[in-house]
């Protein structure tokens, strides 16, 4: 179902996990190979027509986009698929003219469509990797190939997924760290049998869509499906299961990611232009991508923070000194693992935070804490606070409340909700609920 139709509803965690660990998670998201194998087959069948049908080369165009708009309705109409579906229909369309059109063109106008119809799609993460993916293997991977000819068939097409490989990793490699902070180490070894795989499991499955009915033929298809899938799960079971596999929690921000774009078009003008002088503009992106880098370390490991993390039903505060830090909870027992990985965890990753290490002494104090963080008053409050107990001389820097009422006589320079109610005063009221997560850096 993922491999045919995209979907992913049934598959088991661990799986979904060992395909993004090997980087075989895009052949489980419906794409370009998909449309492109299902108009392959199409036009193959077309041309077994009798003659007076397959001169009719409108209807073919007619056909072949009324199959392919089908597929995609299907298949949940993903960018990916819609991408590949209207790219095809315009080529189609040129084929019928007698034009043979430019791929970049059909690239171009498949985007400008999608993007007629839903501007949205141009933030959408899974439309800028498709387009990037696809831009990377039509200019890319030509070039690539010339390098090295094989003398052999079958090193010729390892040869050709390994440069589809590369291509496609080159285009989206920036983007998709930028989003995910990962990077998959074994992609190269994973696509020269996963790419082939799909291929097989994707006819098959559309075989055995095709002949349901027919429970002899249909049970053959099957069995050989299942010994293909088996297969490809073992071996990318075994790749995720190498070590460093997954390199994690890598960050870039968006001018580091720009820096990379840079240099990767850079580098590719070097080898395809042959000139030595654009080495010199390359060296200056790589050198300033490092620096990049080095400023942000350095800049967090002299940075105080304190973060109050959107959590529901919890009030989780984060202490940071440079990479060291404390978190704070008000209530442990609903503040489950899943809570912490999703809501947390990226934060300390990014941060380096690795345990609480910080030594910040709190003093408990009737339903709220009390501490002191470089120089910064801190008084948090849970919800069964008692304020009449808290002197109404103390100007606090910070008030972290989860109180479902006003705060009363507390004073403060700036106050943090983590509910709703309404706070009378000039102080800066945050709202968790409408503001979002909230943090002071110094």
């Amino acid at each position: 179902l993922a491999l045919v139709l995209g979907q992913k509803n049934e598959l088991d965690d661990d799986t979904t996990a060992a395909y993004a660990n090997s980087g075989a998670m895009h052949v489980l998201a419906v794409s370009g190979l998909h449309v492109g194998l299902i108009y392959l087959l199409f036009s193959a069948v077309f041309k077994k027509l009798p003659y007076q049908l397959r001169k009719k080369r409108w209807l073919e165009v007619v056909l072949s986009i009324g199959l392919l708009m089908g597929y995609a309705l299907l298949t949940g109409s993903s960018p990916s698929v819609m991408r590949a579906v209207t790219m095809f229909s315009f080529m189609a369309v040129g084929k019928a003219l007698n034009r043979g059109g430019s791929v970049y063109n059909a690239l171009a106008a498949s985007a400008l469509v999608l993007l007629l119809i839903d501007p949205s799609l141009l933030m959408s993460v899974g439309f800028q990797l498709s387009y990037l993916a696809v831009l990377g293997i039509v200019y890319i991977q030509p070039k690539l190939y010339a390098l090295f000819q094989a003398r052999y068939m079958i090193l010729d097409r390892i040869w050709a997924i390994t440069c589809v490989s590369i291509a496609a990793q080159l285009a989206t490699a920036p983007l998709a760290i930028f989003y995910f902070h990962q990077f998959p180490s074994y992609f190269l070894m994973t696509n020269l049998f996963i790419i082939p795989a799909a291929f097989l499991i994707l006819m098959l499955g559309i075989f055995l869509l095709l002949l349901s009915s027919f429970s002899v033929v249909a049970t053959g298809i099957g069995l050989v499906l299942s010994f293909i899938i088996d297969w490809a799960n073992t071996l990318v079971n075994w790749v995720a299961a190498l070590p460093y596999g997954q390199l994690r929690d890598v960050y870039l921000s968006p001018f580091e990611t720009v820096l990379l774009y840079s240099l990767i078009l850079m580098l590719i003008l070097v080898f395809t232009l042959k000139k030595k002088k654009l080495l010199y503009p390359a060296i200056a992106l790589s050198m300033a991508f490092c620096g990049s880098q080095l400023w942000k370390a350095h800049h967090q490991l002299n940075q105080h923070e304190i973060v109050v993390f959107s959590v529901p039903d919890a009030q989780v505060v984060q202490l940071r000194k440079g990479s060291q830090g404390l978190l704070l909870s008000s209530d442990q027992s609903s503040l489950s693992p899943d809570k912490i990985n999703y809501h947390v965890s990226p934060y300390r990753a990014f941060h380096r935070i690795e345990a609480d290490q910080l030594d910040v002494p709190v003093r408990v104090f009737y339903g709220g804490r009390i501490l002191v963080f470089e120089g910064i008053k801190v008084l948090v409050l849970a919800e069964d606070a008692e304020l009449s107990l808290f002197p109404d001389s103390v100007v606090w820097d910070l008030v972290i409340s989860s109180r479902p009422a006003p705060l009363g006589s507390i004073k403060a320079k700036e106050f943090v909700l983590n509910s709703k109610f309404y706070e009378s005063g000039d102080e800066k009221t945050h709202s968790i609920e409408e503001d979002g997560y909230y943090s002071k850096t110094w």
